[in-house]
């Protein structure tokens, strides 16, 4: 009986603490191999030092971010670490009461078999003609610490800068691989695990 009573009270010890124990955290790694979770400080960083003082700006515009040298996005290794920054700062934008233009909406819905989707970068199927009054530019650029990311909110009828963002991502939040090597400048860097459990 006595036994009994012992693992009756264990079991009933271990079923509330995995009650209070809070559920395992993960990073979704997209095709990217970026982790969404770990740019989500930067991009909220981003946003607040571009909206934080202008809250309530209407028909804003969010670019995209491109390398600072060419100034274009091309087949660049951190193409995918600049569209989702821009996602992040369009959706932290809301923050601000900020009115945002998806200018990327298509005329029409499309439909197929596996998705619905009304976005688009085909100039055939986007709207005509939308009206910006800011619009938000980025650039980023390879530094030995990780990738600088600058942004700017610009009044577009005179071309100034309202206000401007900068922040650096660590590689340790750009790293493709849960492995302890990364492509940095060209050359493969290796760190030890003491180093990344810090």
């Amino acid at each position: 009986m006595r036994r009994v009573i012992t693992l009756f009270a264990v079991l009933a010890s271990l079923a509330l603490t995995a009650c209070a124990s809070p559920p395992p955290q993960t990073d979704y790694l997209g095709s990217s191999g970026i982790s969404a979770g770990r740019l989500t400080p930067y991009q909220q960083t981003l946003a607040a030092q571009l909206f934080a003082q202008q809250p309530g700006l209407q028909r804003v515009a969010v670019t995209s971010f491109v390398p600072a040298d060419s100034l274009q996005q091309g087949h660049d290794k951190y193409v995918d670490l600049a569209k989702q920054l821009q996602e992040g700062v369009l959706s932290e934008a809301h923050h601000f009461n900020i009115g945002l233009v998806e200018y990327r909406l298509t005329n029409q819905l499309f439909l197929s078999h596996q998705q619905e989707r009304a976005l688009s970068r085909d100039p055939q199927a986007l709207r005509s003609e939308y009206r910006f009054d800011y619009m938000v530019v980025g650039t980023y650029s390879e530094m030995e610490q990780g990738i600088l990311v600058n942004a700017r909110l610009i009044q577009t009828r005179r071309a100034t800068v309202v206000s401007a963002a900068s922040v650096l991502v660590p590689w340790q939040a750009v790293a493709t691989q849960t492995g302890t090597s990364q492509w940095r400048k060209g050359g493969l860097y290796r760190e030890s695990i003491s180093e990344e459990t810090e």
